[in-house]
């Protein structure tokens, strides 16, 4: 019988406000999240509670919202997955995830986890090391690997393997900028990240020791759920296996795409993303074949308040004899009826039996920058996945855009098309990402047939359009784009 997955994501996976239909006050997940804000602020952190729990604006430039709110997001999802019912046949995380995991598994306390996750930052902090860097290379990792070798620098490796078309290398700042320049030499997509260092890498050898001295006291158990560890490449067994793992968090590279396919060859066929957006889920149809299913769960706050249904539609579907039976997720508010709503729940639009492939010719691979790094955006975006606008053909400048109006409307129409969802949901400031869950690829996608529609010329690679969250602001872009054309 097919078996399930939950996956947990890295730095970066969370939705400021996403938590309030989730956690109670008084409740025990409500005392698990004052845990870890009371071991925030022991490293000078603010806490993190208020990011995840409400819906007004929150500072989001300290570390508390990178480094321990993706954490407290999966912890929280991770409960309602076991109310609920959702089957684990195994666990598997991704970089500072395998600490999530580890804690769900019953290997470590929630406060516990906590600590490890700020101790390991110390740890980078405390050695002073030489400024690191990580770019995202789009290509196998092979021809990465010997790119890095004709860069010749001996700080460059591999530090995440993400699929056939997805590799992340780390090193000193300066040879990644020459890396860079290799690669736009060979006509390779390269995106520098955001990451404060060069994690998975063995320069970072020193700040691991330390970073073990400082948490062996910490007790650690075995696993009472199996893990699957990709960083150690195989199962954790026991408590020799959690230390071994501690002691290689900052320097092991990522073999996410190994993790997957290994579990997929022992029937795993099901992979439930444990934590905020889609991530890990967009990766999946990337690496398994259309058998496998990607389903991610909590992709904006408008899912946050039918996530405990549709965890229960997930776990009657398990029962099924029949797993090839339509799943249909619990819709958005205002949704119309028979809709899919497949932008939210699942990866496709297709049945959740099969999670269709994500496309390959037209447009990029989202970048997961897996391990400890967002793609270069403004600090509030705090994006783990960012699509690049990508050429589609010669377009010819447009004589003159319509009215304002007129292209709010056509913005609306589009996405109301391509996700299925009613017009009145697209207000013209909602959240695309946030409140509607509307993943970096679908905004491209959009973006793309609004250039094709208004005959626009492709704007240059410095333009990110999940950088524009709001319809007013695409809306914005177009013009912009219209009067440089």
């Amino acid at each position: 019988m097919p078996k399930y997955a939950w996956m947990f994501p890295n730095p970066g996976a969370y939705l400021s406000g996403s938590l309030a239909p989730l956690v109670s006050s008084g409740s025990e997940l409500h005392t698990t999240l004052k845990q870890i804000d009371t071991i925030a602020a022991e490293y000078g952190w603010n806490p993190v509670a208020p990011l995840l729990l409400q819906d007004e604006a929150t500072d989001e430039s300290g570390p508390e919202s990178f480094w321990l709110a993706f954490y407290s997001t999966s912890l929280v999802v991770a409960e309602a997955f076991m109310e609920a019912g959702v089957p684990s046949d195994v666990l598997l995380g991704h970089s500072s995830g395998e600490v999530t995991a580890l804690v769900v598994a019953g290997s470590i306390t929630p406060a516990d986890g906590a600590r490890l996750l700020c101790e390991r930052i110390r740890a980078v902090d405390e050695m002073a090391l030489p400024e690191g860097a990580m770019v995202a290379v789009k290509a196998p990792v092979r021809r990465v690997e010997h790119m890095c070798q004709a860069v010749g620098d001996g700080s460059l490796a591999v530090a995440v393997d993400n699929g056939p078309r997805q590799v992340v290398v780390s090193g000193r700042d300066h040879a990644i900028t020459r890396l860079e320049r290799l690669a736009e030499a060979l006509d390779v997509q390269a995106t520098r990240l955001a990451a404060p260092g060069a994690f998975h890498n063995p320069i970072l050898t020193g700040a691991a020791q330390r970073f073990a001295q400082a948490t062996a006291h910490i007790p650690v158990q075995t696993p009472v759920r199996r893990v699957y560890s990709p960083q150690l490449g195989r199962y954790i067994t026991d408590v020799a296996a959690i230390r071994e793992l501690l002691a290689g968090l900052l320097v092991l590279p990522v073999g996410f795409r190994n993790a997957l396919t290994t579990l997929y060859d022992e029937e795993v066929e099901t992979f439930i993303e444990c934590g905020a957006k889609s991530t890990l889920s967009d990766l999946v149809p990337q690496i398994l074949p259309a058998s496998a299913r990607a389903i991610p769960t909590l992709t904006g706050r408008v899912q946050a308040h039918t996530l405990k249904q549709t965890l229960r539609a997930l776990a009657a579907d398990s029962t099924n004899d029949d797993i090839s039976s339509p799943w249909t997720p619990h819709p958005p508010p205002g949704h119309r009826p028979g809709s899919t709503g497949a932008d939210h729940a699942v990866s496709s639009s297709a049945p959740a039996s099969t999670a269709a492939p994500a496309p390959r010719s037209t447009m990029p691979d989202t970048i997961a920058a897996p391990i400890d790094a967002v793609p270069t955006a403004p600090a509030t975006l705090q994006q783990s996945q960012e699509a690049t606008v990508p050429p589609v053909g010669e377009r010819t400048p447009s004589a003159g855009l319509p009215s304002r109006d007129e292209i709010v409307a056509q913005i609306k129409q589009v996405y109301a098309d391509m996700l299925d969802y009613p017009l009145e949901v697209f207000e013209d400031d909602v959240d695309l990402e946030g409140d509607l869950g509307v993943s970096s690829l679908k905004q491209t996608q959009a973006f793309v047939k609004l250039l094709d529609a208004y005959r626009l010329p492709t704007p240059t690679s410095e333009i990110r359009i999940v950088t524009y969250r709001t319809i007013r602001q695409v809306a914005d872009l177009i013009e912009q784009i219209g009067t440089q054309g």
